[in-house]
């Protein structure tokens, strides 16, 4: 089973409601692959090709990342991944971790159509499983909802706290069994 959690913040609940929520619709005991792409936020918004701005970034991640490791350790989780990082941040968070580093990194190709050759190449060398996706990311997402939540509600507003997906694998025969969403979001009061 993979998850996939698409954060509003670096909170670690976040996370954890997720993968218990998804532990318990599926009556199971651990998810094989957790996957985190962190939140759209404007400290971890970064040109990757200055090195102070991945250190930067990298100062705001370790911590949250030390709280990722402590779900591997617990066994509810047995692989980290990561979403969307490019070449300077997976190496930069790769190289700082010892316990669990990110053996996954799903890269978007929403703005280009190949990965970069030195996201490639770092991945083969550290055997980091790469894929590539055009997930929407949660901003667009977001808006999505806000128009949604105005037909059901009228003029009330929602904020989107953390969207998961959810999938299923038959792993004898790569076939997904089973997909589905988990959506935490909370009114907005004016």
């Amino acid at each position: 089973m993979k998850l996939q959690v698409f954060m509003s913040s670096l909170d670690i609940k976040q996370v954890e409601e997720s993968i218990d929520t998804a532990l318990h619709e599926i009556n199971t005991k651990s998810i094989s692959q957790l996957i985190i792409a962190f939140p759209p936020n404007d400290k971890l918004d970064i040109d990757p090709s200055v090195p102070t701005e991945v250190e930067e970034w990298l100062s705001h991640i370790l911590p949250f990342w030390t709280q990722l490791e402590t779900l591997v350790r617990t066994h509810k989780v047995n692989t980290l991944g990561v979403a969307d990082l490019d070449y300077e941040q997976l190496k930069a968070l790769y190289e700082s971790t010892n316990d669990h580093r990110p053996m996954i990194d799903h890269y978007s190709t929403e703005h280009c159509c190949t990965v970069p050759p030195e996201l490639r190449e770092y991945a083969k060398q550290k055997d980091i499983q790469l894929l590539t996706h055009n997930d929407p990311n949660l901003y667009s997402i977001n808006e999505r909802l806000d128009a949604t939540t105005r037909k059901l509600f009228g003029n009330e507003h929602f904020d989107l706290l953390f969207i998961a997906r959810l999938t299923v694998w038959l792993r004898s025969r790569s076939i997904i069994v089973g997909k589905g969403y988990i959506l935490k979001f909370i009114r907005k009061i004016s």
